[in-house]
């Protein structure tokens, strides 16, 4: 009677021990899953693209007009120069400054300039396009607005301070050359600057 009042405390004693919680350090580690863990990717890719995440700009929040002119506008201009410049030069001189002259000697000049619009085309109409990330447009746009920088000043060098600074003395053709000069720099101005763009919180 005594041995099974024994070995009853002793079951007892045993059921209640493994109610209670196990030490803490002793096989109580929990279990971690790694699914989410990044694991084919660097910690600094990781981080930029988190950041990314985070960043409160997106293509999708270009104001229309900035996307309009350079995805669509631009492109087909620039590739129209390619033609001028290529296959009728004489006609894309008539655009130029009144005093600019088409030298067919110089022909190679214009062969290199159709190339760079063809590059300038290209990189609007495709890079722009299938980027997804804010920061490719604002330095493609920045490296444009060089370019018409450029552009602008040999406008100036041909023309001359006085002619430049008066638009009631320039012919129609000259008024197109400027205003594709002028319209684009003044655009990927305000785009840098942020013109447009919703204010974020």
């Amino acid at each position: 009677m005594a041995a099974s009042t024994g070995a009853g405390a002793v079951a007892a004693s045993s059921n209640e021990s493994a109610k209670l919680p196990k030490a803490v350090g002793v096989d109580s580690q929990p279990s971690i899953s790694v699914e989410h863990v990044p694991t084919n990717r660097s910690p600094r890719r990781f981080a930029r693209q988190t950041q990314r995440s985070h960043d409160s700009t997106l293509v999708e929040d270009i104001p229309r007009i900035y996307w309009i002119w350079h995805l669509y506008l631009e492109p087909l201009t620039a590739l129209g120069g390619v033609y001028h410049l290529h296959w009728v030069p004489e006609q894309y001189f008539e655009y130029m400054p009144q005093t600019s002259r088409y030298a067919p000697e110089s022909q190679i000049i214009c062969n290199q300039l159709a190339a760079c619009y063809l590059f300038f085309a290209v990189i609007e109409a495709l890079v722009l396009r299938t980027t997804t990330e804010i920061t490719v447009w604002r330095a493609v746009l920045f490296a444009l607005l060089l370019c018409d920088g450029g552009h602008l000043f040999a406008a100036w060098a041909e023309m001359g301070t006085h002619l430049t600074l008066s638009p009631w003395l320039w012919t129609v053709k000259d008024t197109v050359t400027m205003m594709l000069n002028i319209i684009p720099a003044v655009l990927r101005t305000a785009f840098l600057l942020g013109i447009g763009f919703r204010k974020t919180h």
